[in-house]
């Protein structure tokens, strides 16, 4: 395999870990090898000893270490998977099902998956809070009390001191996932005191992730966003967007259920993880489900001369279909990953993504970037007066945080 790197070093490494990252989820594990060994290689070349004051070689030593346990702990998940069939229906008493959460929860990051075989695990740190947050979900399945999850990041963040590399990474972006959930849903006397707690707590979890895997770097889910039952919620003045978050950048969407607009309304920047967290807590929010509905959010963005744009959806397998358009025409996108390079001309262009989803959820992203020289191609607001610009129940920003 045959690896080009870009003269720019600082934006080589992040790239550059999260394409390993990318072949593990992909089971590509000879690529991510691959990957590994051509940074070391070019980094001794040039000298290069640390990325942004973390070690290099002890970056890539982590690295080595989970290709291979993700490459052990998945064919012992695939043979178990090819005995029993799809992960929903396999119960959790089978031979192999702590093999199976260590996969999913560990290597994949779909805990949605894997908790249930999590705490069936031989590991009794792992299973004793996997059990824990299972009962917690029963007992309180809308985070309306922050505290317990709270407690349920501090329990996670404790094993992770005990695991290391991408399972530790994992377990780590899940308490951040459970804590921006509660903090958006959480409804008891203490919120303000609470709602601190918890911005303290996932700074701290993310302090101990690799820059490139911070959620600070992907996604959030605004916490400040006033439920749908606050009085606040029905006055749009009454929530402007903090400065980083400016109401003129970026796309603007709704959520649609059979043609009926759920009063949701999307602030989207490109580059930036719809998690299925995320779509879980606004079902939570909703108090009905997101199956079934479509997400449309539209855009625009100049362009001064003539170029080549290339487009690129997240990994989107076990969902619908997307659809991307520019100036109304559908760009060939398969929805899997591809990306698609199209020519426009000089001057202003629109651009809609619509997404169906499905009964279950996967991880969602637009990229938009200049084909020749790699730039991100800033998007804003369609300035035609449309379903984006009315006012909510809910507004949810799907931003980068400023740090």
């Amino acid at each position: 395999m045959r690896v080009t790197f870009p003269a720019d070093f600082e934006s080589l490494y992040p790239s550059g870990f999260g394409l390993i990252d990318r072949f593990i989820d992909d089971h590509q594990f000879e690529s991510a090898t691959a990957i590994v060994a051509a940074i070391a290689k070019h980094s001794q070349d040039l000298g290069v000893t640390d990325v942004a004051g973390d070690d290099l070689s002890m970056i890539l030593a982590h690295y080595e270490k989970s290709i291979r346990y993700a490459r052990q702990i998945s064919k012992t998940a695939q043979r178990v998977l090819r005995l029993h069939g799809e992960v929903d229906s396999i119960p959790t008493d089978i031979s192999g099902g702590g093999s199976l959460g260590r996969y999913f929860c560990l290597t994949q990051g779909q805990w949605h998956h894997g908790l249930r075989f999590l705490a069936m695990t031989s590991d009794p740190k792992l299973a004793s809070v996997a059990k824990a947050e299972l009962q917690q979900h029963q007992s309180d399945p809308f985070f309306a009390d922050a505290m317990p999850w709270i407690d349920l990041a501090d329990r996670w963040d404790a094993v992770a001191g005990h695991l290391t590399g991408r399972s530790a990474n994992q377990v780590r972006l899940h308490a951040i996932e459970l804590l921006t959930i509660a903090s958006v849903r959480s409804i008891d006397g203490n919120a303000d005191q609470n709602r601190e707690a918890m911005e303290a707590k996932i700074h701290s979890l993310q302090d101990q992730l690799p820059r490139h895997q911070r959620p600070a770097e992907s996604s959030e889910l605004d916490p400040a966003v006033p439920a749908a039952s606050d009085p606040a919620a029905s006055d749009p003045a009454a929530s402007e967007p903090a400065d980083d978050q400016s109401e003129d950048f970026g796309l603007r969407g709704r959520i649609l259920a059979d043609g009926e607009d759920l009063g949701v309304r999307l602030q989207y920047q490109t580059e930036v993880a719809i998690t299925p967290a995320m779509l879980q807590a606004i079902e939570k929010q909703l108090r009905r489900s997101l199956a079934s509905t479509t997400l449309m959010l539209n855009g625009v963005f100049d362009c001064d001369e003539e170029q080549q744009v290339r487009l690129t959806l997240a990994r989107h397998p076990n969902d619908r279909p997307q659809i991307l358009a520019i100036d109304g025409d559908v760009v060939g996108i398969d929805g899997d990953g591809e990306a698609a390079e199209i020519s426009v001309a000089a001057g202003r262009h629109t651009i809609a993504w619509v997404v169906e989803l499905g009964e279950s959820f996967q991880p969602l992203s637009l990229s938009v970037r200049d084909a020749r020289t790699g730039n991100q191609i800033r998007i804003d607001p369609p300035t035609t007066k449309d379903a984006a610009a009315l006012s909510s129940d809910l507004t949810v920003s799907v931003t980068r945080i400023s740090q």
